[in-house]
């Protein structure tokens, strides 16, 4: 009988053991997908809304499409749900809704930027209203131009 309770108890503190070891590797685990994580701000994957594309990429609202497209792809490396699928369940969650943020800000973004004109990409709207003035006053000095230098053929 007393090496068969012993047994018991052998087998009973394995499976203890392999417990906390288990919870010990789920720690582990949380704290890799923070690290991965790390660094990106919560609320901007909270209150995403319309039109806050930037705040989500964490770039500045004038950005051209190359430099949206390098910060979509090093974020979506960071916390894409096949990257991090080996995690805690919870974890996972989270890296679903902050790829879907991504990518909901990504597709607003590039819709932003098809609607642009070339030129909006690479100036500022400041320098796109200085030169929308220029234009004007250009084609306000050829047209008098042009009435000067008729007045001054047709006289006889």
């Amino acid at each position: 009988m007393g090496s068969i309770a012993r047994v018991r108890r052998r087998k009973k503190g394995q499976h203890l053991r392999q417990a906390e070891q288990e919870r010990w590797r789920e720690a582990e685990q949380e704290r890799k997908a923070e690290k991965h994580c790390q660094g990106q701000p919560e609320q901007a994957f909270e209150q995403f809304e319309e039109g806050d594309w930037w705040r989500v990429l964490e770039v500045s609202p004038d950005s051209g499409m190359d430099e949206i497209r390098d910060a979509y792809r090093r974020k979506i490396r960071q916390c894409h749900p096949d990257h991090v699928s080996g995690l805690a369940p919870g974890l996972l969650e989270l890296a679903e809704g902050r790829a879907k943020a991504l990518n909901a800000a990504y597709s607003q973004a590039m819709r932003a930027q098809q609607g642009i004109h070339p030129f909006q990409r690479v100036w500022p709207p400041t320098m796109i209203g200085i030169m929308f003035v220029v234009e004007v006053v250009w084609i306000v000095f050829l047209v008098y131009l042009s009435m000067v230098l008729m007045r001054a053929f047709l006289r006889p």
